[in-house]
């Protein structure tokens, strides 16, 4: 899913002929993006697409192996748009 916003958000780097699209352009103020904490690659995925890293969910969501936090990141209209490059380090 968080690869799917990104493409959609403008932070993938492939085909761009109709361009990326903003908050804005799909009716919305705030987009959030949630996942377990055990899943580094999400998190990076979620940087590259100008998600930012609000914070941490103490055991939010169930999954077959026991309760996991989730990471909390959103993007805002009005945020800049995603930065091409490596993500930023996670605190």
């Amino acid at each position: 899913m968080a690869g799917r916003a990104r493409r959609l958000l403008g932070g993938h780097r492939g085909d761009r002929r109709h361009g990326p699209l903003g908050l804005h352009d799909l009716g919305l103020h705030r987009l959030e993006l949630r996942h377990s904490t055990a899943n580094p690659a999400s998190c990076r995925v979620a940087a590259r697409a100008g998600f930012r890293l609000e914070g941490t969910l103490r055991s939010a969501m169930r999954h077959p192996d026991g309760w996991h936090d989730m990471h909390l990141h959103a993007r805002l209209q009005g945020d800049p748009e995603a930065a091409p490059g490596p993500a930023p380090v996670e605190p």
